[in-house]
């Protein structure tokens, strides 16, 4: 509070400074719940026209499965192979250890 005998100019520049910082919090708010709209608003946008993930069809889901009887057909080098140690598991394919290679065993 200010006391009896401020000067007008005083009382003006406190009423202006308390009325800016007023307009100022309520344009950050208002600023701030636009910049909320507009994000998730992109967000969806995004997520429905510019980055659609692909839906595997019937036949890649079934490319991808895998048996267990195709894993007994597996030479023992593959199946007790140690990621990182042994190199990486396109060399010991290379090498024809799984059943469909062509230089597997007979």
């Amino acid at each position: 509070r200010l006391a009896a005998g401020t000067p007008a100019w005083l009382i003006g520049a406190h009423t202006l400074c308390l009325a800016g910082s007023f307009l100022y919090l309520l344009m950050s708010v208002w600023l701030a719940m636009h910049a909320s709209v507009s994000a998730k608003a992109y967000e969806v946008r995004l997520l429905t026209q510019h980055v659609r993930l692909p839906v595997p069809t019937w036949t890649e889901l079934e490319g991808a499965r895998t048996y267990a009887s195709s894993f007994e057909k597996v030479n023992t080098s593959q199946m007790l192979r140690m990621p990182f140690i042994m190199g990486k598991q396109e060399d010991v394919l290379g090498r024809g250890c799984l059943p469909g290679s062509s230089r597997g065993r007979s």
